[in-house]
């Protein structure tokens, strides 16, 4: 089993949370609320408002996201949504628990090592963007809705995107 923290569009009450849900596709246990222990900057940026955590540790925000626990199967999914390591890399981190899903061995205050998904490969204008603490839906555009021939890497990696 493997901790990941889920800080945009997996989490509960946004649109990829579904392939959390899955049962066909592992095995997931929400183990509570979370955030960072370094800061981070967490950003919503190209033409399909994707959040993004930028690999640029002790800048930005201690990010709050939710904590899984997932066998292999749900990594794999996980990671085949992020497309790591190509996209994004999952990188362990530590997260501090903020709200327990009243297990009993993961407790408020505790610090728990885990993967999260960072863009490692960005333009630095991208740290220009304001930061968020939290990811909300903000006229996220599923993948499922982009064009397969309009790829959104390129837009973070020659940030400003031309529209």
């Amino acid at each position: 089993m493997h901790f990941v923290f889920v800080y945009g569009t997996l989490k509960q009450g946004e649109p990829n949370h579904y392939l959390l849900e899955n049962d066909a596709n592992g095995v997931r246990i929400f183990r509570g609320k979370a955030k960072t222990v370094n800061k981070f900057p967490l950003v919503v940026a190209s033409r399909y408002n994707i959040p993004f955590v930028l690999d640029c540790a002790g800048t930005g925000l201690n990010i709050q996201g939710e904590i899984y626990e997932v066998d292999d199967a749900m990594l794999g999914h996980l990671d085949k949504l992020e497309n790591h390591p190509t996209s994004y890399t999952r990188t362990a981190q530590e997260f501090e628990i903020i709200s327990s899903s009243n297990v009993e061995d993961i407790k408020v205050g505790d610090v728990i090592k885990g993967g999260i998904y960072l863009l490692k490969n960005f333009k630095e204008e991208l740290l220009q963007l304001s930061f968020l603490e939290t990811y909300e839906d903000q006229a996220y555009v599923k993948p499922w809705e982009r064009s397969s021939k309009d790829p959104w890497i390129g837009d973070v990696q020659n940030f400003p995107a031309k529209n």
